[in-house]
C-alpha cells in the first residue's frame, strides 16, 4: 500500500505550520467566486452550520439567494439570526443533527420530506477533533464516526426519503464534502481499526484526524465513481465534489488542553482564514455554472488538485464503501 505523501500533518505543530505556509503562498487561484455565482431558488443543506466554517457557508449561501437548512448539533438560534441579518431574508431554517446519533439523521431526512423539500445542494461540513480518543457509542472512534461514516449514513437517509434525488430531471443535485489535506499524511488504511475503537494519547489526535479524513476522501472517491456518468445520458447521477478549505480561524480545536488554548487562539487569529473567506471555494462548488454536469472536482483552498493517490485507489474505495454500508447496518442501526 502507498505510504503517506507527506508528514506535514502528523502533529499539532506540523499541521499548524502547514496551515500558515499554505496561507502565505502566492499561487494564482484556479477558481474564483464571482458575483454571478448565485443560488437563487435553490434548497441548500449545511451540516455543522452554527459556527466556524459552517456558519460562513450558511451565510454566503443565503446571501446568494439560497434557502438554507442549517443542521446543528447544538442550539443554532443565534447563528440563524446572524445569517438572516447578513442575507436580508428569512429563508433560513434550523434542523437538529447529531452525526453520532442515527435517529437524528433519520429524523432530519424525514422532516425535510414532510415539508416537501427537494435538496439542490448538500454540504457535508460538520467534523470534529476531540482532545483524546473517544468511543462514539457504536464501538467506533468518534472522529471516524463523525468525519467519515456519518456522511454516507446521512446521504442514504436523504435519498431514501426522496429529499435528495440522484438522476432527477433538471439541474443535477450537488453534494460537497469538506475534507482536509491532512489525509495525505495518513498511513495506509487499517480496515480493522476503522471498524473499531482504539485508545490513543492526546499527542496522536492530529495524526488520527488525518486517518479519519483519508477514510472520508477514499469513500468520496468511490461515491464519485458510483454516481458517475450514466450510460444513456453521459451525465452523473449526482455532481459530487470535495475540498480542503485550508486553515480556518474556527473553534475546531475547542477541546484542546486549556494551556494550549491561548496560543491556538492567537495563532488562528493572526494566520488563519476567517470562516466567511474560507467558505468561498465551497460556495463556488455549489454555485458555479461551469460545473453543471461535471463531477469529481477536488480543491485545496482555490487550487485544483488531485486528492492523494491512496484515496483514489478503486480497490480501497470499494472496500471502504462496503465497510461503511456494513457498519451503518450492523452498528448504527443495530
Amino acid at each position: 500500500m502507498a505510504e503517506p505523501e507527506t508528514t506535514r500533518h502528523q502533529s499539532t505543530l506540523g499541521a499548524t505550520l502547514a496551515g500558515i505556509l499554505d496561507r502565505s503562498k502566492r499561487n494564482r487561484p484556479d477558481i474564483q467566486l464571482l458575483p454571478e455565482h448565485r443560488l437563487d431558488g435553490l434548497q441548500v443543506l449545511v451540516t455543522g452550520a452554527n459556527k466556524g466554517l459552517g456558519l460562513g457557508i450558511s451565510t454566503l449561501a443565503a446571501q446568494r439567494g439560497a434557502t438554507v437548512w442549517m443542521a446543528c448539533r447544538s442550539d443554532g438560534t443565534e447563528a440563524r439570526r446572524k445569517v438572516i441579518t447578513a442575507a436580508g431574508h428569512d429563508r433560513v431554517h434550523l434542523l437538529s443533527l447529531d452525526l453520532m446519533d442515527i435517529s437524528t439523521i433519520d429524523a432530519l431526512a424525514h422532516t425535510l420530506a414532510e415539508r416537501g423539500v427537494e435538496l439542490d445542494v448538500v454540504i457535508c461540513n460538520a467534523g470534529m477533533v476531540p482532545v483524546q480518543a473517544r468511543d462514539s457509542g457504536a464501538g467506533l472512534n468518534a472522529m471516524n464516526h463523525v468525519n467519515w461514516l456519518a456522511k454516507p449514513a446521512l446521504l442514504q437517509a436523504l435519498i431514501r426519503e426522496g429529499v435528495l434525488q440522484p438522476g432527477r430531471t433538471g439541474p443535477i443535485p450537488r453534494v460537497i464534502f469538506v475534507g482536509s489535506e491532512s489525509h495525505r499524511s495518513a498511513p495506509p488504511i487499517d480496515f480493522d481499526e476503522a471498524a473499531s475503537f482504539r485508545d490513543f494519547p492526546t499527542s496522536q489526535v492530529v495524526a488520527e484526524y488525518g486517518k479519519s479524513k483519508l477514510l472520508l476522501h477514499t469513500w468520496v472517491s468511490e461515491f464519485i465513481r458510483r454516481m458517475g456518468p450514466a450510460e444513456d445520458s453521459g451525465l452523473p447521477l449526482l455532481s459530487v465534489h470535495h475540498l480542503c478549505p485550508g486553515a480556518i480561524n474556527s473553534s475546531i480545536a475547542r477541546e484542546a488542553p486549556g494551556w494550549m488554548q491561548p496560543l491556538l487562539k492567537l495563532t488562528f487569529a493572526l494566520f488563519f482564514q476567517a470562516p466567511l473567506k474560507a467558505a468561498e471555494p465551497v460556495i463556488y462548488l455549489a454555485a458555479a455554472p461551469e460545473l453543471e454536469g461535471t463531477t469529481g472536482t477536488y480543491l485545496h483552498m482555490k487550487q485544483r488538485k488531485e486528492p492523494s493517490a491512496a484515496s483514489r485507489d478503486p480497490e480501497l474505495g470499494r472496500r471502504i464503501h462496503d465497510l461503511a454500508d456494513h457498519l451503518i447496518e450492523t452498528r448504527l442501526r443495530a
